[in-house]
Formats: C-alpha cells, sequence, structure tokens
C-alpha cells in the first residue's frame, strides 16, 4: 500500500486525518497520502470526489463518514470505477450500517473500540488464551493484531 486518499467532511474525520493520515505518512513517507477530498453534510452527489480519487491511482480510500453516510460515498465509488480496498473509522459502527449499506459494504474494514471487561463466548475465549500467551497486554490487543481482525 502506497498511497491513500482520504475524504471528509467534519471535525471528527478531520481530526482522523490528522491521526490516522499523519501516522501513514510516517510510516509510507511524504506524499503518500495522495489527497484530501471535502464533502458538505447532507450531499448526496460524490461524482466529482470520486472521478478524482479513481484517478489519483491511489491504493486504498480512507472514509471515515458516519455509517448513514458510508453508503453514498461506497456506492458513489463503485460506480466511478474504484475496485481497491476502503477503509473506515469506528463511525462505521454506529446504526444499521449493513441494513443501509448491504453487500456493498461488505468486504471492507473498519477498526473499534476493543474493552476485555465484560467479554463473553469467543471474545472471552479470546482474551483468556490471550492472557496465557502474552500476560502482559492481557488488558487490551495491539492494534491490528492478526488476532483483533474479524474479516467477516
Amino acid at each position: 500500500m502506497q498511497n491513500l486518499r482520504i475524504e471528509t467532511y467534519s471535525s471528527l474525520t478531520i481530526w482522523f486525518y490528522g491521526s490516522f493520515g499523519v501516522a501513514f505518512e510516517k510510516l509510507h513517507g511524504a506524499g503518500s497520502v495522495v489527497a484530501f477530498e471535502s464533502f458538505t453534510t447532507g450531499d448526496k452527489d460524490f461524482s466529482a470526489q470520486m472521478t478524482s480519487i479513481v484517478a489519483s491511482g491511489a491504493d486504498v480510500l480512507f472514509v471515515p463518514q458516519y455509517y448513514s453516510e458510508v453508503p453514498l460515498v461506497i456506492r458513489a465509488a463503485k460506480e466511478m470505477g474504484w475496485t481497491k480496498d476502503i477503509l473506515g473509522s469506528d463511525s462505521w459502527g454506529g446504526g444499521d450500517l449493513m441494513g443501509l449499506c448491504g453487500d456493498d459494504c461488505k468486504g471492507y474494514y473498519f477498526s473499534t473500540h476493543y474493552a476485555a471487561a465484560g467479554a463473553k463466548g469467543a471474545t472471552k475465549a479470546f482474551i483468556d488464551e490471550e492472557r496465557l500467551r502474552q500476560p502482559e497486554t492481557s488488558t487490551y490487543c495491539y492494534p491490528f493484531s492478526k488476532h483483533c481482525i474479524d474479516l467477516q
């Protein structure tokens, strides 16, 4: 992954750029974030932004929008020919993303919060296994640990 495209409009998504985008460039080099596109709350047409994104040559699209806007952005990206990975933020986890987006949102990735306290079922089994394997990290997962990514 050599470059990234970021879509944003709100103070929350600007904060994500400040965190994720800066870290991405630190890891992949200056200029690896190839663009920063914007739109206004309530916009429904993203064709101008997506035309630019597809033409940019980016390897991945970071869409830290709220779950209610994600389907519009993803559908626009697909309509404009985007076939690469799309990443989202924890704001994708609110509401009924899959009900709004359906199959269009399958196969993409988003980060979210993780808490060991009160875990049940498979999550509790994972935590118990991790505590045995890595006692020093028994109350949390390393971000992007192969054990913490759910690819379903």
